[in-house]
């Protein structure tokens, strides 16, 4: 496995990368789901994934951008998952499995005690990887939802 490392990025260069990434994600997932308000998303980034309570996390794998996700809070009590993207280059080598897990870490450090997070129903993969890290289905926390998508959350 490639050297990796994960950073909390919250402006500089390593910001226009995870715009990048998330743009990346947001291509791929448009082809199923309507992300509302995503460029001005992207556009305002930190935004809600800033500090204190918020994050963005990058991975570096030999020494290029692998990965990304953001974790963000819902609630005094809650936080949410988004964005989780590791490039298809790097795919099959365990970064979204770290990067989950840094964001677990994150929220728990903030001092959520749940997070939660959405997926689409063609992301089997992803909700392996939450089921296997303890995330259990939950009933549908917002209103803009696609057909199938799953709706997880970890108690902290």
């Amino acid at each position: 496995m490639p050297d990796a490392v994960i950073s909390t990025v919250t402006g500089g260069p390593d910001l226009e990368t995870v715009r990048v990434m998330f743009a990346e994600y947001g291509a791929d997932v448009s082809r199923a789901y309507c992300l509302r308000n995503f460029d001005a998303e992207l556009a305002g980034l930190p935004g809600t994934y800033g500090p204190p309570r918020g994050a963005l996390l990058l991975l570096r794998a030999d020494g290029g951008a692998a990965g990304a996700v953001g974790v963000r809070a819902l609630s005094e009590d809650r936080a949410e998952i988004k964005r989780l993207y590791v490039r298809p280059a790097w795919q099959g080598q365990g970064f979204g499995r770290r990067l989950a897990a840094a964001a677990v870490g994150h929220a728990r450090s903030a001092g959520f005690r749940a997070l939660c997070l959405d997926t689409l129903a063609h992301m089997k993969g992803a909700q392996a990887l939450y089921r296997a890290m303890g995330f259990a289905e939950i009933a549908p926390y917002h209103d803009d939802t696609a057909p199938g998508m799953r709706f997880m959350e970890l108690t902290l």
